[in-house]
């Protein structure tokens, strides 16, 4: 049911609307070169202005104020947020490392960073909690910047918003888990703490990836036996069955050499709440890639009929590696379990995701029984995003765990089209603007009518999309202060959401990065680049300030 029928408060437009309607910053939210039909666009909320200055700056001082108008009137000069790594070479060159990072605490660093290490960035969160916002405690080093005659890393390549992680040997995935453990040790010195991580900073993206494929190869494999059970099926996982009947001629036909009573046997194991039919989550809970003792009955022993696995598998030597990146996140899990921090799970590429997806889910399924502390993260600029959600919320209904999502918009989207472009495959993004804005309405809906298990960080800088969580908060009888909604924005960016939501009672958080400056950078060059568009939202902060 499409929640804006039924609600006034909520414009839903079904044809070209007068663009003399809109401003300018309206009309590049739909998305240049794309129709404007079905743009939901929130009516202003009363007690809730988004452009009462006084109100969403109370708090900051004149200095402060200043700063942030500098540092987004040079973002606004596209050479310079453009050139800026080269920029900051030039001026480490001639006036030194300690001069150059002096003249970026003053500036970008102090306003984009809360501070050099865990400790160092305390006032800052102190500061926002006088205001009712909390932090979201994100380490934020990087390698340092490539020189002019280095190649930047494939994974990195059109990455505007989000840092991307190398890697070096698993010892230095080690190092990193002591790093992720500080930011969860200071995060939970205060309340409600929130911390973030990246699953690729624990293991070798190369391996991740490979884990990424055995898992898609389940789901596709599922989607080959399986039938649907209603009109609409094949875009919905759950809404598909494997029956015994198919499952025997299935196999048969792959050629698998099973018997039919170990074909009947396999199917019983499968079938887990024994209802005669194998649906999508006992489907890839029993392939699960960590269990050894099941890939084999695919693999090459049990080959089809042209001599190749029916499904690929984790090796003998992939394996253990697998598990030591399960016992890293098991490391960061148990602290923040134990110290009632919410851990963020970063999304990452799709290539990744599947993967991420399954660490994730096996995390929560033991520290989400009672209280949420693992956030897997959603990115609804992704088609699939919807279904994943779907998915997911049915897995924690079954197992008794409470659902906690981390709903974003995406960062990797010039990336992810290149590459589904040049490989040859349906490009998962999708194609105008406003048809992300539409799917991150409907995931929050989703989650919203699963709420009595359900928690969830709305990470976003759409003010509609803020209008829309907050009507729906109220038509669903979700309370503001106890009902595990929250939002979240980057500190220095949207301050005027993140105040205004704050003075009004909601549960709001900045994400607050920090590390030494030379080695935050990279994430620095990225809010330049980002602020530099008038999609960030810059302009409009500029002009309240």
């Amino acid at each position: 049911v499409d929640p804006t029928v039924a609600n006034p408060d909520i414009v839903t437009k079904k044809a070209e609307p007068d663009i003399e309607e809109l401003s300018e910053e309206q009309r590049l939210l739909m998305g240049k070169g794309y129709g404007a039909d079905n743009v939901i666009r929130i009516k202003p909320i009363s007690g809730m202005d988004f452009d009462e200055a006084s109100k969403a700056f109370a708090s900051h001082s004149t200095a402060e104020l200043l700063r942030a108008y500098l540092v987004f009137s040079l973002c606004s000069i596209k050479m310079l947020a453009e050139n800026s790594a080269q920029l900051y070479r030039a001026m480490r060159a001639v006036l030194g490392q300690s001069v150059a990072n002096w003249v970026m605490k003053v500036s970008f660093f102090g306003h984009f960073c809360g501070g050099e290490s865990a400790q160092s960035i305390l006032p800052t969160v102190d500061h926002l909690r006088k205001s009712g916002i909390g932090a979201i405690l994100d380490y934020a080093a990087e390698a340092d910047l490539p020189t002019e005659n280095e190649k930047t890393e494939d994974r990195a390549e059109g990455v505007v918003s989000a840092r991307v992680f190398g890697y070096d040997s698993e010892s230095e995935c080690d190092e990193n888990v002591k790093i992720f453990l500080k930011c969860i040790q200071a995060a939970g010195q205060r309340a409600d703490g929130f911390a973030a991580i990246k699953v690729t900073a624990l293991g070798d993206p190369k391996f991740l990836k490979r884990t990424a494929t055995v898992i898609s190869a389940v789901k596709t494999m599922f989607r080959n036996l399986s039938e649907k059970t209603e009109e609409g099926a094949e875009d919905c996982d759950l809404l598909r069955r494997i029956p015994l009947d198919t499952f025997r001629a299935r196999f048969q036909e792959l050629g698998a050499k099973l018997t039919p009573q170990e074909t009947e046997d396999l199917f019983r194991d499968m079938d887990a709440d024994q209802s005669g039919y194998i649906d999508f989550i006992e489907w890839s809970d029993y392939l699960r890639p960590e269990k050894s003792s099941v890939f084999p009955l695919f693999a090459s022993s049990y080959c089809n009929k042209t001599g190749k696995e029916i499904l690929p598998a984790l090796d003998e030597d992939e394996r253990p590696r697998f598990l030591a990146m399960m016992r890293r996140l098991t490391v960061l899990a148990e602290e923040a379990a134990r110290l009632k921090v919410r851990l963020m799970i970063d999304a990452e590429q799709t290539y990744f995701q599947p993967a991420i997806d399954h660490l994730t889910l096996n995390l929560q399924r033991e520290y989400n029984k009672s209280f949420p502390a693992i956030y897997n993260t959603y990115q609804c600029y992704l088609k699939d995003s919807l279904s994943r959600v779907d998915v997911h919320l049915e897995r924690a209904k079954r197992e008794g765990w409470i659902f906690a999502a981390k709903l974003v918009r995406g960062a990797y989207m010039v990336q992810e089209r290149q590459l589904a472009k040049e490989e040859g495959y349906e490009d998962p993004v999708f194609p105008a603007i406003h048809l992300t804005h539409q799917n991150y309405h409907r995931v929050l809906e989703r989650v919203f009518t699963k709420f009595h298990r359900a928690t969830v960080m709305i990470a976003t800088h759409n003010e509609d999309s803020v209008r829309f969580a907050v009507r729906r908060m109220a038509d669903h009888g979700i309370d503001k202060e106890t009902g595990g909604v929250y939002f979240g924005q980057l500190l220095g960016m949207c301050d005027h959401v993140s105040f205004t939501l704050g003075h009004n009672g909601f549960k709001v958080y900045k994400y607050v990065p920090y590390g030494l400056v030379h080695e935050v950078l990279p994430y620095l060059i990225r809010r330049a680049q980002e602020n530099s568009d008038v999609l960030g939202g810059a302009q409009k902060q500029r002009k309240l300030i």
